[in-house]
């Protein structure tokens, strides 16, 4: 019959191994829920509308700064379709020459998407970011924020239409990664519209999940306790 002694070794190890399959759990459970990624980009305005320049607007050329948030599991809106995918945005906010816009959700639409193209033999993949609703920000000579877009696009770039959770290559794409935004005008006044380069698009540092921060602390105390028995013995 085993003494004291060995029965405790034996609960300890039973306990020690109860913890690490927890850890376990709840690291592979993390892993199939939804997490927000945000991209950053950076780009510089080429040309605008004379109507956009002034005092209440622009004044030369200007760098583009912004970024965007979309769900890792968030569902195609085009589930029908093998070339063409649609993915919700959750937000994204720009800033052109010191003024920044915001473009929230628009849910059960497809205005705020990142639309993903699949395009085998003479035609491009595209990736493109698309805000047309939701927008808010000041206005520029009287004019509403609308839309904002960019587009990517080289031969090769996609295998299917799937939501890639990593940024495609900016300078790899076969032309200048570009960029547009327009302005709704306000009465007897015209459409202001800028348009530039992208010049870099990264995703953001992604947080080590406490899930791994708590597997890892109990590994380390298992390895202390560990040593600590060697040296009792020795």
């Amino acid at each position: 019959m085993p003494d004291r002694q060995a029965l405790a070794n034996i609960f300890k190890a039973m306990t020690y191994t109860l913890t690490l399959v927890v850890m376990l759990s709840l690291i592979l459970a993390r892993s199939t829920q939804a997490a927000e990624i945000t991209f950053h980009f950076q780009g510089t305005v080429k040309s605008f509308d004379s109507s956009l320049i002034g005092p209440d607007g622009f004044d030369g050329i200007q760098p583009l700064t912004g970024s965007y948030t979309f769900e890792s599991t968030t569902p195609d809106l085009l589930p029908g379709s093998t070339t063409f995918g649609r993915y919700a945005l959750s937000s994204l906010t720009h800033s052109v020459g010191g003024l920044t816009f915001t473009a929230a959700a628009a849910p059960g639409t497809s205005d705020n998407r990142i639309t993903v193209s699949n395009q085998p033999g003479d035609n491009f993949d595209r990736y493109e970011v698309v805000t047309q609703s939701n927008m808010t920000g000041p206005l520029v000579n009287g004019r509403t924020p609308r839309i904002f877009f960019f587009q990517i696009a080289r031969d090769g770039m996609f295998f299917d239409d799937t939501l890639s959770l990593v940024p495609p290559a900016v300078g790899e794409s076969f032309q200048n990664p570009w960029f547009g935004q327009f302005w709704v005008p306000g009465q007897g006044s015209t459409i202001g519209s800028i348009q530039g380069e992208i010049t870099s698009l990264t995703v953001a540092t992604v947080p080590i999940p406490g899930a791994w921060l708590l597997m890892g602390t109990g590994l380390a105390a298992l390895g202390w306790m560990r040593r600590q028995r060697i040296d009792r013995q020795g």
